[in-house]
């Protein structure tokens, strides 16, 4: 099956400052940047989801409880969200955030923020509640020993079988979420670990 990793990360060290960009380089020509307080999102407004995000995990000094009112962004035209802020009942799939929560208990509104339907995608249940958590429980540990730049973002493929929420949300199911943090420690060399999550395998 082809896959079209969307976007395609090019992480450049600047020659001035140890600090790190990309570049979008996907035939995508509908994406947009949309800021938050704390993170920030790269929506498709022909997707109508979020493709890439990016924010930093500090340590954590927070512990303030998670939201479960999702909502569209006011800020954001709805040509470029879902048409719903529901959930994919009964489909076995989970609105999965982008960004956690959890990486941001320490400020009510990038909570709220999180749950705008632009910080979320379709993940299968199995995946949502397996791999991608494992995945945070492991940025959440490692928080806590240095700062850590996480980015990730959908990965875009042409299997039929995905697009089960045409009709409800005008979306497709993507095939799979990559994920990339690295260290800011300055004093020692940077240290980087990367997950490549399909969709379709069985996490349970």
């Amino acid at each position: 099956m082809f896959f079209k990793i969307f976007p395609l990360l090019i992480l450049v060290q600047s020659s001035i400052q140890s600090e790190f960009f990309f570049t979008n380089n996907s035939p995508f020509k509908s994406v947009f940047k949309r800021e938050y307080s704390l993170f920030d999102v790269w929506v498709d407004c022909a997707e109508r989801i979020p493709v890439l995000f990016h924010y930093t995990a500090e340590k954590d000094n927070g512990s303030l409880p998670r939201s479960s009112n999702f909502a569209l962004d006011p800020e954001v035209s709805r040509n470029c969200q879902q048409l719903k802020y529901s959930t994919y009942y009964k489909s076995g799939y989970d609105l999965g955030h982008m960004v956690p929560a959890n990486h941001l208990d320490h400020s009510e509104q990038a909570i709220m923020e999180s749950n705008f339907m632009t910080n979320i995608n379709p993940q299968y249940s199995t995946l949502n509640r397996g791999a991608w958590l494992l995945s945070e429980e492991i940025i959440e540990c490692l928080r806590d020993v240095d700062t850590l730049r996480v980015y990730g973002g959908a990965i875009m493929g042409n299997n039929v079988t995905n697009d089960l929420f045409i009709s409800t949300h005008e979306i497709e199911a993507k095939s799979g979420f990559i994920l990339h943090n690295f260290s800011e420690d300055q004093k020692e060399m940077k240290q980087s670990v990367s997950w490549s999550i399909p969709t379709g395998c069985d996490y349970s």
